[in-house]
């Protein structure tokens, strides 16, 4: 089972043509439809909504399609 870890700080990459890893803060979780079954059945998915640099964009389906749009933001030389 994967969960959003909502204490570590994220990095996001901009749905604009530039497609930057930008850092980002987590302001809205839910679980919603993200596609349907092979009996036309909705299937659910976690999203979220981050805010960056006076910006608002939704990742759908975080651990889905949508796993490449997002990470978590890691220490490095500690």
């Amino acid at each position: 089972m994967q969960f959003l870890d909502l204490k570590r700080p994220i990095l996001i990459r901009t749905g604009d043509y530039k497609r930057k890893w930008v850092d980002a803060k987590i302001i809205y979780v839910c679980i919603d439809d993200v596609g349907e079954d092979e009996n036309g059945q909705p299937l659910k998915g976690l999203s979220f909504s981050v805010e960056f640099d006076g910006c608002t964009q939704r990742i759908s389906d975080a651990f889905g399609w949508g796993s490449d749009d997002w990470q978590y933001k890691e220490k490095c030389c500690e």
